[in-house]
């Protein structure tokens, strides 16, 4: 409870900062995922041009067909995957959402059985109390609704 309420005051008070710390962790990942290419286009290049003893412009188209390669088999992969992984997403907010659903059920019949005891167990001259704040409260709203 307090880990929540202390997250949730950081993201009212550092909102700012916090979408800036974002937008940096997402630039280093970007800049450090484009150094790993680098390195392993740099790493082909030199195996290409010692297994097959090519020159630079003949390495180059050789390296960017390779990779190519590598990219459609990745992508390939990754789209054939996508309908079952939308299933298994589909699949756990359902039951997600049904967990949720019958945990509100049952904590609203017990505030709403919880209240029926209290109503029960009040005195009449409370009872008369809790009518009138009631009845008064309506009939304000009435006359600010229609009158002023």
């Amino acid at each position: 409870m307090l880990f929540r309420l202390t997250l949730l005051v950081i993201i009212i008070l550092f909102y700012d900062q916090l979408w800036e710390f974002i937008a940096h962790g997402l630039h280093l990942l970007l800049e450090l995922s484009h150094q790993l290419f680098e390195v392993v286009e740099e790493g082909l290049d030199i195996l290409v041009e010692f297994l097959f003893d090519t020159g630079g412009h003949t390495t180059q188209i050789i390296v960017f067909y390779i990779l190519l390669a590598i990219i459609l088999y990745v992508a390939y992969k990754f789209l054939r995957n996508i309908p079952i992984n939308i299933c298994r997403c589909k699949d756990s907010f359902f039951l997600y959402w049904l967990n949720e659903k019958e945990e509100a059920i049952v904590f609203y019949e017990q505030q709403k059985a919880e209240l029926a005891n209290k109503w029960q167990t009040q005195p009449v001259n409370q009872k008369l109390k809790v009518i009138a704040a009631g009845l008064v409260v309506f009939s304000g709203v009435i006359v600010w609704l229609f009158f002023l």
